[in-house]
């Protein structure tokens, strides 16, 4: 279905031949540009650092462990561990000279205490003229390897851990593989890496090419550590082999000789191989595989060369029960990938004459249960750290911005243990111009920093999901107990195991499945086949569960808002026409663009959000990139990409219900910040508030110790904005377009 709704938006473009777009991205009342600075200001609201999530040097606290669905550290084995960071892929692992310790210093204060490294096996054996040209695969650029041992150990020294697939992307040829399975192909002919990555099952020659460069990977010494990155703490988790997918490759494969064979010895020579990969008997012979291949490598590394790391595999997000069953028997944890508005290159757009065609599904985020990595909690393991090393609600979809409230507040109820933002920078540049402010980059999926939208929704999920502030579910779950009929049903297809559940389900308890492990006390247990049943009987609702208590979203599909409520951070996502919307203290009303809007503590103490003395308030509407041409208004269809970012005007009505009851830090008396008047208020210190206070008089500040400013993107602030507080609320209108005409994101509330 997918394919032929491409097919149908390729050949309505390929009809219009090089007509105009509909609709194009350009400077005016609709789209404002923004001086986007990408650094953050040392001690400015958006300096997370403060709060500690990074506990410096990585790997101080000895090799992670698991306990339950846990990450635990020997020293502290009650402390679960949650990790939080962005993908840094290709070029971006191997930052040149100053620019490691600044990208490190740089990820410190955005909050995160780990990254995942990804496309570096393509990267490493590239000169800096690398790309668009032939090179050895298996022999590292010395310059590239030494940018990111540099990189490396600058992460560790500041309490960031690192993990990454130990195959994502490397070039292969056929010449990689046995000569039986190289079907009619030269040696030096490139061959498809997703082929490769299931020939490392069968095949011998991949599976010695795979296990050499793993070796030499985990062998290699870090000459600014001193360690091989297999004696590396503070690099304490691998996958395998990045999006192992025997299922989309099958028809590709199914009749190389090594599958061939492969399947006569598990299933003997009378029964052909299958032709569905839908079927449930691919789907036990692809655990058959996979679980020959997972513990002879990994037999390999820990016996070999003395791998300490957790390890996982099977990353793609193929949740079939034989592959649960697989991973809650042999892998340390649970790892999955989820994308929203994934974008597809639409296959002949060369032909149209147009620069580009780009299609993406958005679904309205307001209304549809299963956004944001809800497949990942459904298909939650009993007793297994669960992570999800990539997600991304990807550019140009232009609701995204709610993405940091969903998954923030997703993976933080679910008690999700690690999250992998992809990609922060995605970079093809031998220098990492990205990471430049006089770098101006288009916008574009899977790139965060070419996206300030991106990056701010980035620092939702931190505080939701890696400070804690959303809480862990803490009533009851539900376990899906995966018996036999969810491995042999009578239609012989092999199901997906996270759609047995329902999607909005995970908003309201956790959820989890087992074959083996018991169900955790106090949950409800629901039988596979009784499931089945009830859905066959049309019942509306086959696992009925009460919202947990501690649950923090809502969603209003009447309204088309959502919103997510916790004592340190609020928000919602909305359109102009749902009105007011409230979100604990927190309550706003759009105008002009869809936006998030979000208020959070930032005192380092991390007080609640009614007595903060520094609060962040974000107003994120959409971006795209100047020039940028779409079929329609939708935005679904990109036919040509633009240059620099703008952002959508529009405005946003915020007030917030705080305390004002303050104390005078010098002499400790109680006053109310509203009804007090400090030119009479009986302190030593009052003369001291009123000078303050009047010497801000044109702001409209007199006897209101609350000040707001607009930020830049690095935190600086900018100007101040007017402000009121009337019966313990705070109110100001943010606007996209600022004093000098560039777009504002980011807001400071401060009192004394």
């Amino acid at each position: 279905m997918k394919t032929m709704r491409i097919l149908f938006v390729f050949l309505c473009v390929l009809s219009a031949g090089s007509a105009p777009a509909a609709y194009r991205v350009s400077v005016g009342p609709d789209w404002v540009p923004i001086d986007y600075r990408k650094g953050i200001e040392p001690g400015s609201a958006l300096d997370f650092s403060v709060f500690g999530l990074a506990d410096a040097p990585a790997g101080k606290h000895g090799w992670l462990e698991t306990r339950g669905e846990h990450f635990v550290f020997p020293d502290s084995p009650d402390v679960p561990r949650r990790f939080y960071g962005p993908n840094l892929v290709f070029d971006a692992c191997c930052p040149v000279g100053d620019d490691a310790e600044m990208l490190a210093d740089r990820l410190v204060r955005m909050g995160y205490n780990s990254v995942r490294l990804h496309g570096w096996d393509c990267s490493l054996p590239m000169g800096d003229e690398g790309w668009g040209r032939k090179w050895d695969s298996h022999t590292w650029a010395p310059e590239k390897i030494d940018r990111m041992d540099r990189l490396c150990a600058a992460l560790f020294a500041r309490g960031i851990y690192v993990t990454t697939d130990l195959f994502v992307s490397r070039e292969v040829t056929w010449g990689d593989v046995g000569e039986d399975n190289r079907m009619g192909h030269t040696p030096d002919e490139p061959l498809p890496n997703h082929i490769y990555k299931t020939l490392v099952l069968v095949d011998e020659v991949a599976y010695a090419d795979w296990l050499s460069e793993a070796s030499k990977f985990l062998g290699h010494v870090n000459p600014y550590t001193g360690r091989a990155y297999a004696d590396e703490p503070g690099m304490p988790f691998f996958c395998l082999v990045n999006e192992c997918n025997l299922a989309s490759q099958w028809k590709n494969v199914r009749d190389m000789p090594a599958f061939r064979a492969a399947w006569r010895a598990w299933r003997g020579p009378d029964e052909p191989p299958p032709n569905n990969a839908k079927s449930d008997i691919f789907a036990e012979f692809e655990e058959h595989l996979e679980a020959r291949f997972f513990e002879r490598a990994s037999r390999h590394l820990r016996e070999a060369l003395g791998v300490k790391a957790l390890l996982t595999n099977q990353n793609i997000g193929q949740n079939r029960p034989p592959l649960q069953r697989l991973r809650e028997r042999l892998y340390d944890y649970n790892d999955g990938h989820t994308y929203e508005a994934h974008p597809r290159s639409v296959a002949g757009a060369e032909a149209t004459g147009m620069e580009a065609i780009v299609r993406f599904e958005e679904n309205d985020p307001t209304a549809i249960d299963w956004m944001g990595g809800v497949a990942r909690a459904n298909a939650a393991i009993v007793g297994k750290p669960t992570t999800v090393s990539e997600w991304d609600y990807c550019y140009p979809a232009r609701s995204r911005s709610c993405a940091g409230l969903i998954m923030g507040s997703l993976m933080a109820q679910q008690d999700f243990s690690a999250g992998w933002r992809y990609g922060w920078i995605c970079s093809r540049a031998k220098r990492c111009d990205e990471l430049k402010d006089a770098c101006t980059f288009p916008a574009r999926p899977f790139s965060a920093l070419t996206d300030p939208i991106a990056l701010a929704t980035d620092k939702i999920a931190t505080l939701l999901f890696l400070r804690g502030d959303a809480p862990v579910f803490s009533a009851s779950g539900m376990c899906l107990r995966l018996t036999e009929a969810a491995f042999k049903r009578a239609d012989g297809l092999a199901p997906r195991s996270d759609k047995a559940f329902p999607f909005g389900g995970v908003w309201l308890a956790r959820f989890a499945q087992a074959t083996d492990a018991p169900t955790p006390p106090g949950w409800r247990e629901i039988r596979y086949e009784d499931g089945e049943a009830m859905r066959a009987r049309g019942e509306d609702a086959p696992y009925p569960i009460d919202a947990d208590p501690d649950a923090v979203f809502r969603r209003d599909p009447m309204r088309r808002l959502l919103t997510v409520v916790t004592p340190r951070t609020c928000g919602g996502f909305a359109f102009p026409e749902s009105g007011r919307v409230e979100s604990g203290p927190l309550a706003f009303t759009l105008s002009g663009s869809r936006a998030t809007v979000c208020a959070t503590s930032v005192d380092p103490d991390m007080r609640p959000l009614a007595t903060a003395r520094r609060i962040l308030v974000m107003h994120l509407t959409d971006l795209q990139s100047e020039g940028s041409e779409f079929s329609d208004e939708t935005f679904q269809t990109t036919l040509k990409k633009g240059a620099a970012p703008l952002v959508a005007d529009g405005t946003a009505k915020i007030s917030l219900r705080l305390s004002t009851n303050g104390k005078c830090h010098n002499c400790s008396q109680i006053f109310n910040v509203t009804n007090t008047n400090l030119r009479n208020f009986d302190s030593p210190c009052a003369t001291n508030f009123d000078l303050r206070l009047v010497n801000n008089e044109d702001l409209g500040f007199v006897n209101n110790p609350f000040r707001v400013f607009a930020l830049a993107t690095d935190g600086r602030r900018l100007e101040g904005i007017p402000c009121r507080v009337e019966n313990d609320t705070l109110s100001f209108t943010a606007s996209v377009r600022g004093s000098d005409g560039k777009a504002r994101l980011y807001y400071e509330i401060t009192r004394p």
